[in-house]
């Protein structure tokens, strides 16, 4: 049976804070080589929105990058032109359901004492 290794990078998740964005993008596209080498079949940068940084990234690597929606709205076309071929939803859409319920429970009216 045929497996797929998408190995994964939080460098962009994570974010150190004293990195720059050259650095970051340095040691992501670092990491995503290593991962090649080793034998990944995809690499998965969660966290990540710059275009730019996401063009360099799917040009460094020779494997499928794979990256994750957020709650803000994406245009497809455009990740695909940048070299994104794989999309993940990870946590949004549960974390979108979780808050419109905590919403409307927050909006209910106080019970009344007896």
């Amino acid at each position: 049976m045929p497996v797929l290794l998408n190995a994964r990078t939080d460098t962009y998740l994570f974010r150190d804070p004293s990195a720059s964005d050259d650095d970051l993008l340095a040691e992501t596209i670092d990491r995503g080589r290593a991962y090649v080498q080793a034998g990944a079949d995809g690499l998965f940068v969660p966290g990540i929105a710059d275009q730019a940084a996401i063009a360099a990234i799917c040009k460094a690597v020779t494997v499928p990058v794979n990256l994750m929606l957020g709650a803000e709205p994406v245009d497809l076309d455009e990740l695909l032109r940048l070299g994104v071929r794989r999309l993940t939803c990870g946590p949004a859409f549960q974390l979108q359901a979780q808050q419109q319920l905590q919403d409307t429970i927050a909006s209910l009216p106080a019970p009344r004492q007896a």
